[in-house]
This record gives C-alpha cells, sequence and structure tokens, in this order.
C-alpha cells in the first residue's frame, strides 16, 4: 500500500511539473510614446522595454485596428459589378438584345430550373451597352442578410436568324464602405458561374471554364438560323455583399526575433487614432497577452 501511495506522489509530481512546463508567464513589457500630438507626416517613436516573444501594432487606422480585428461584416457598402461583352460577327445574325443581365435577392441557391424559375430576377440589361464595358451598381436590388445572385440569359431573338456568340469576360463584384474596398469575386472562376440549358439544342449553352482560377470568361456558341428556340442561364454564385476585410496588425516582433527597443510610424492622414500593442507569450497549450493603448491625434 506505500509503495502505491508513494508511485501516486511520484505521478502527481511529475503532472504538476508538466502542468507548470505547458503554463506561459504573462508578458512583462512596457511601451513609452515621445507624444501625443503630431502633425501629418510626422514620426511617432515608441520606446519598448521588456521581452515578450510576439509583439504586433496596430495604428487604428482603417485595416489596422484593433478593435475591428474580428469584424467580418459592415452594413453601408455600395456594391458593383464590372464585366465586358463581345460579340463575333456572323453574316445575317441577330442584334445584341438576345442577352439580359439579371439579379436576384430571393434564389434559393439551388441550381435547378424549377427553383431558378421561382425566383424574382430583375432585368437590368438598360444599364448594358452591349458588345461594351460596362458597370451596374448592385444596391438598389440588395436585401441585408441576404446575398444578391448574377445571371446572363441567352434567349433566341428571332429563330430564323443565326443567334451571334456571344461572350462574357472580366467579370468582378466589389463593394466600398467608407473605410475599405472589399472584393467579392474578381473574375469570372470566383464568381462560381455555372451553365443551365432551359430550352433550345443541347449542344448550345454556355461554356463556362472552371478548371483555373485565373478563368474570366465565359461564352455562348453560336446559335445557326432555324434552330429551336434556345434560352440558356449562367448563374453566379451568391454574393454577401456586406462581407468585409478583418483589420491586422503589424507584427514587429516573433518568438525567433531580436529584442525590439523601439518602434516608429509615420501618420498620412488626419485623425484621432487610438494605437494598440499586444504583446503575447505562447506554446502549444497556453497563451497569455498584454494590451497596451494609446490615443493619438494627427493634425
Amino acid at each position: 500500500m506505500k509503495q502505491f501511495i508513494f508511485y501516486l506522489c511520484i505521478v502527481g509530481v511529475i503532472s504538476f511539473s508538466s502542468c507548470l512546463k505547458d503554463a506561459v508567464k504573462k508578458p512583462e513589457v512596457d511601451i513609452a510614446i515621445n507624444k501625443s500630438t503630431f502633425n501629418v507626416g510626422d514620426t511617432a517613436k515608441f520606446i519598448i522595454s521588456g521581452l515578450p516573444y510576439n509583439l504586433v501594432f496596430y495604428s487604428g487606422e482603417p485595416g489596422n485596428d484593433y478593435y475591428s480585428k474580428d469584424i467580418y461584416t459592415a452594413s453601408g457598402g455600395v456594391s458593383s459589378m464590372i464585366f465586358t461583352t463581345a460579340l463575333a460577327t456572323a453574316a445575317g445574325s441577330s442584334t445584341a438584345t438576345n442577352l439580359k443581365i439579371l439579379v436576384s435577392n430571393n434564389f434559393s441557391g439551388n441550381y435547378n430550373q424549377t427553383e431558378i424559375a421561382a425566383a424574382n430576377w430583375v432585368d437590368v440589361s438598360s444599364q448594358v451597352t452591349v458588345p461594351g464595358t460596362d458597370t451596374v451598381e448592385l444596391n438598389p436590388y440588395k436585401v441585408e442578410g441576404k446575398p444578391i445572385y448574377v445571371a446572363f440569359r441567352f434567349q433566341t431573338e428571332d429563330e430564323t436568324k443565326s443567334q451571334r456568340q456571344l461572350t462574357v469576360s472580366n467579370f468582378s463584384v466589389k463593394t466600398v464602405f467608407p473605410n475599405q474596398s472589399y472584393t467579392n469575386a474578381n473574375n469570372v472562376y470566383f464568381a462560381g458561374f455555372a451553365s443551365f440549358d432551359f430550352a433550345g439544342d443541347a449542344a448550345n449553352f454556355w461554356n463556362i471554364p472552371v478548371t483555373s482560377n485565373t478563368n474570366n470568361s465565359f461564352t455562348h456558341p453560336l446559335v445557326a438560323a432555324n434552330s429551336a428556340k434556345d434560352d440558356d442561364w449562367a448563374i453566379s454564385k451568391g454574393f454577401n455583399t456586406n462581407s468585409v476585410m478583418p483589420s491586422t496588425g503589424i507584427a514587429i516582433k516573433a518568438l525567433s526575433s531580436n529584442l525590439v527597443t523601439n518602434y516608429s510610424y509615420v501618420f498620412t492622414k488626419a485623425g484621432t487614432y487610438k494605437v494598440v500593442f499586444v504583446a503575447s507569450n505562447n506554446n502549444q497549450t497556453d497563451s497569455k497577452e498584454v494590451v497596451k493603448e494609446f490615443n493619438v491625434t494627427v493634425n
């Protein structure tokens, strides 16, 4: 029994030692600033003492704001889609009006004929010149908290004439907020377009390459005169136009770095900023941090 208790004590000591080894100490760090009011272009100088494992700097400016580092959504953005259309020449062909550009804020996201037909699609074709490069603002069609979808619909206008080959390229959706611009999709690949054949020859449909993230165009082929009426859709993924990029800090020291005793930063715009340094000590099982803040005015 005594031997058993002895072994229990040994195990307890080892476990306790292991816990102590896994625990990290709270960083000991002190930071001072040379002054709190600056002119645009002045250099703010920070004196640093202590040796934290890691040290990250946030200037308080858009994109580098400590209090926005965990924010992924925002309201008040202006969303637009930009794209280029091109028509191939064809003798005796129809005009460009067989292309319709549509947007929806209530499409279910289920890509089948029933769900596509059930959605409310708003025709924005009047804002587009085909062929050409156009920007269409999406805000009038947005509903807070719902994604917005974009569709390019190719329909036969006059089946006695050939329908010209049509290409859509350089597609992007961007949302501009007061303090940043967010790219919802920067090309056709990331816009997630998929092709759906509603009517007509099965060989005639939107050809959307999906094998490369550099893909930035898709094409509907020429439809010969006197062919069956064509009705083909290319529909994007849903765009969450309230998405934003969270702020990130500037790493000025990592565990493997040498001692840092000072840091300098230049503010290029007037304003009031909350400068934050985050010092942290961490390992695989534990993490502790200290936050130092400074209110800075730039005239």
